[in-house]
């Protein structure tokens, strides 16, 4: 399957090989203004690479057959984002977070795409909001995800009390989800951390949820 994606990949011209690259990198589905930023081609140049995508088989409409388009299958967007090199695939994933960021996108998908590019600093900044946003839903599991993306990507010298802070949110969320051994192992951290910098107050309280 891979080889047949590619080798209709490979037959198209470079403008249609530039859409196909930034919708692989957007996801599945995409959008066709935040398309035509990432791929920075004009409307006549990119709807020529999707007319081209749609008639090799790899891309149909999406929800919005006049917004959106999808690829045929989650194989496809696979093999066509893996194809591309991964300095390519990091400028991309940035081009991809900041004009997103600042079209108002969520903060979950942000700080996907910052943590592909490799910028941890606002892949956590946009990961921290989104877990906090879910939380208050009660959206446990994917609060949970996204406070430990957050930790994946925690900036260097970040204080203890931060990073404890953090720790903790983590065992709130695991424990709501009744992932117990992990809800223990983010506290205990947590309690060391704030011991060991000697805030004997913020140790205590972490040890009433660890209890």
């Amino acid at each position: 399957l891979a080889d047949a994606v590619l080798a209709r990949a490979r037959a198209l011209d470079d403008r249609a090989r530039q859409v196909a690259e930034a919708g692989a990198v957007i996801g599945r589905s995409f959008e066709l203004e935040l398309l035509g930023a990432v791929s920075r081609l004009d409307p006549e140049a990119l709807d020529h690479g999707l007319r081209q995508l749609q008639e090799r088989y790899l891309v149909v409409p999406g929800a919005d057959p006049h917004g959106s388009f999808d690829f045929r299958h989650a194989l496809i967007r696979d093999v066509l984002y893996d194809d591309i090199p991964l300095p390519r695939r990091r400028r991309l994933h940035e081009r991809v977070a900041t004009v997103a960021a600042g079209r108002g996108y969520r903060d979950a998908f942000v700080s996907a795409h910052f943590e592909q590019a490799g910028l941890a600093e606002p892949a956590h900044r946009h990961a921290l909001t989104a877990a906090r946003e879910a939380a208050a839903l009660s959206a446990h599991r994917e609060a949970l995800a996204l406070y430990r993306r957050a930790q994946r990507n925690l900036p260097a010298g970040q204080a203890p009390p931060e990073q404890a802070a953090l720790l903790a949110a983590i065992g709130d969320e695991a424990a709501a989800v009744d992932d117990n051994a992990a809800a223990l192992e983010a506290y205990e951290q947590a309690h060391r951390l704030l011991a060991g910098a000697g805030d004997r107050l913020g140790a205590a309280a972490v040890v009433a949820r660890l209890v």
